[in-house]
């Protein structure tokens, strides 16, 4: 019981930190950076000839990388905020 919890706490700090810095101006530097990128990239797509598989394929991978790295951060804070409902069940 005690690993879990010892778990559940390291998560819980980790989504915490998470928003923390997210609130920084480096996390807000890093939240609009994959934003212009998704907004830069799909405009790109936009306009990226239809029999150019290639440019697409690179274009589509700099969208999911933007993407990928938002999720990253958000998967952080939210399985922290799981951590934090299940230490509080357990200590009811």
């Amino acid at each position: 019981m005690a690993e879990l919890t010892d778990s559940l706490t390291a998560a819980a700090q980790l989504g915490a930190m998470t928003t923390d810095w997210l609130h920084t101006p480096l996390g807000r530097y890093v939240q609009e950076r994959a934003n212009d990128e998704v907004d830069a990239a799909t405009a790109d797509l936009v306009d990226a000839a239809p029999e150019d598989l290639q440019a697409q394929i690179q274009i589509r991978r700099r969208i999911q990388r933007a993407q990928d790295a938002m999720t990253w951060l958000l998967d952080a804070i939210d399985n922290g905020q799981r951590a934090v409902t299940l230490l509080d069940r357990y200590e009811d």
